[in-house]
């Protein structure tokens, strides 16, 4: 049996001591990050991989869905969605540089499963980030091709 997974948050000395304190990871607002490009970035790729779909397809409602679809997403622009952020690697420069201060910051591991579980009973979802563009066009695909193609799909 192999043991599980552990996910590292790389935080400052006063993030450490916030979170030993209230037991809780905060979350931030994806729109405050410094590379708060990254979700306008997502949402660009879902609307041209939507574009796409509806260009190959010569379904009329596919083509109707994939407008609509393309509509909500220009709308998900300006929600307030908040993410944390945790590596499997335990000991990055990237991540050091990123989110600690210049020779003070910490590294905390946490049980993979155990986060994921968490995260789901206060309504927050743990996802890899994709940052192979390949991938990110194919994970994207995959669901637009799901919800376009979906039976129960509401015009």
């Amino acid at each position: 049996m192999s043991p599980n997974l552990v996910l590292h948050h790389y935080t400052s000395g006063a993030g450490l001591i916030g979170i030993l304190d209230t037991c809780s990871i905060w979350a931030s607002n994806i729109h405050q990050l410094n590379d708060a490009m990254e979700f306008k970035y997502a949402l660009s790729l879902a609307k041209q991989e939507i574009a796409r779909l509806a260009m190959e397809s010569n379904d009329d409602r596919a083509k109707l869905l994939s407008d609509r679809l393309s509509n909500l997403i220009e709308r998900c622009a300006d929600f307030s969605v908040y993410v944390s952020c945790f590596s499997e690697v335990r000991d990055s420069l990237s991540q050091w540089r990123g989110y600690c201060p210049p020779g003070f910051g910490y590294s905390i591991g946490f049980d993979e499963q155990h986060l994921r579980t968490v995260a789901a009973e206060q309504g927050f979802v743990l996802s890899r980030c994709i940052y192979d563009e390949i991938k990110q066009r194919e994970a994207i695909g995959a669901w637009a091709q799901k919800d376009i193609h979906a039976p129960s799909a509401i015009l």
